[in-house]
């Protein structure tokens, strides 16, 4: 083909063409293409199954990576569900957090009021048991109840036993409309026998009065003797809360206890210084009695009076009636005497037959003649017994005072026996005051 072109262009036309139509040339050319259509048919093959192997490794590799999406897709998800769950975990374990704070402050708050409450309740325990009478724990026993439970109010009722009822003898707080008196049956506490509330539908005590303020009643007793009720109102919607109403309770028992310890000691201390017959002081008391009074009149210059008082003829009452008829006299006769003073007035039984009668700020007139009365009382007096008259009695009397008769107690009473001795010397059932040595200066003075 070079030749061929090269004459062509040297314009050898006829040698080109003669070149052309050559059969050798032409064979040759043939050859060419034929190798040339051999190498195109084995390009093209090997480009199919190149173009094969691309085609399936690039469906392999987006299998490959469409699996790797997903995979990716996955773990995302997966990390994307261990945040959340991390993230409600710890939101649930900052609410449990929350919750164990709260649950913790309200326990410590409780506790705390728990503590104060039973430092409270220690301390009242301890001042109940060094009052000395009823009055005082009563007042001690308010005035906790309003410091621990603020706006509370009641009361607390003690038995009458005169008259079957119960009486108010300490307020709470701003009490109102609780009953004065009331009887037992009136109170479904003292019925009950337990503590009695109004704020679970429970009826209402009549002593209580109207409205529907939250009330709890709580019977007073001790060693199975019933003292009284405490009646209790709160300002809360609610009512009391359990440890409220342990800790109310917990200070009535133990105002119960100190009530029947302080009855107990009064009692003793009665036995101790009443005569167990009549009910009087006895001469132990009046010794006291009489010292105490002595020493208040020197400090404020008052007089006090003494009488001395005998029966008359005692004896023969007694073996007359038998000591049974004695000591019904004994009896009738304390309660005259004891009608017949006044509230400041110590009456005693000085021993069998004969009474003392201490009259702080009486002079010897006055004192006269309160025992004059007693005497003409006395002839009025008729003692029975099995329902009996046991007939008319008499007494006799002496009265001295001091200073005027001794600057001592115990001189002014035998001053007073002196005119006692009198009196039945000159013929009983009379009253003789002891002369005052002014008295006796101005009887010398008359005589000389």
């Amino acid at each position: 083909m070079s030749a061929v072109v090269a004459e062509n262009l040297r314009g050898d036309v006829r040698d080109a063409q003669a070149s052309l139509t050559d059969s050798a040339n032409t064979r040759a050319t043939r050859s060419v293409f034929a190798t040339i259509d051999a190498m195109e048919a084995e390009e093209r093959g090997l480009l199919a199954g190149r173009l094969h192997t691309v085609q399936r490794n690039a469906w392999v590799a987006v299998v490959a990576c469409s699996f790797g999406v997903a995979a990716c897709i996955a773990i995302l998800a997966f990390v994307f569900w261990l945040v959340r769950r991390e993230v409600r975990l710890r939101a649930a374990s900052e609410s449990s957090l929350k919750d164990s704070n709260g649950h913790l402050r309200r326990s410590l708050g409780e506790l705390r009021r728990y503590n104060d409450t039973a430092r409270s309740i220690a301390i009242l325990g301890e001042l109940l048991q060094t009052c000395r009478n009823a009055g005082e724990a009563l007042a001690i026993t308010a005035r906790h109840y309003e410091e621990l439970f603020p706006g509370v109010s009641g009361a607390i009722a003690l038995f009458n036993n005169q008259r079957d009822m119960l009486d108010i003898v300490q307020k709470i707080g701003a009490e109102s409309g609780l009953a004065d008196s009331f009887l037992p049956d009136e109170c479904w506490g003292l019925r009950r026998g337990r503590v009695h509330g109004t704020q679970n539908g429970e009826p209402r005590c009549t002593h209580i009065g109207g409205g529907e303020v939250p009330t709890i009643c709580l019977p007073l007793s001790a060693q199975s003797e019933a003292l009284g009720v405490l009646t209790l109102r709160t300002v809360a919607a609610n009512g009391y809360a359990e440890i409220d109403r342990q800790a109310i309770q917990t200070i009535a028992e133990q105002l119960s206890l100190s009530l029947a310890n302080l009855r107990l000691q009064e009692t003793l201390r009665s036995q101790s210084f009443r005569d167990p017959l009549t009910g009087l002081f006895n001469r132990r008391y009046m010794d006291d009695a009489l010292a105490r009074e002595i020493s208040r009149a020197q400090r404020h210059g008052g007089p006090v009076s003494i009488a001395m008082v005998d029966i008359d003829h005692f004896k023969r009452f007694n073996d007359t009636h038998g000591h049974e008829g004695g000591d019904a006299l004994l009896v009738a006769f304390a309660q005259l005497l004891g009608d017949h003073a006044r509230s400041e007035d110590i009456v005693c039984r000085y021993g069998g037959e004969e009474f003392a009668i201490i009259l702080p700020g009486a002079p010897l007139e006055t004192a006269k003649e309160r025992l004059d009365l007693v005497r003409s009382e006395t002839r009025r007096l008729r003692v029975l017994l099995r329902g009996q008259s046991l007939g008319p009695v008499s007494v006799s009397a002496g009265v001295a005072m001091f200073p005027a008769h001794g600057a001592t107690g115990m001189a002014v009473l035998h001053v007073a026996d002196a005119a006692l001795y009198q009196a039945k010397s000159e013929g009983r059932d009379r009253v003789i005051a002891a002369p005052t040595p002014d008295a006796l200066l101005a009887l010398a003075a008359r005589a000389g």
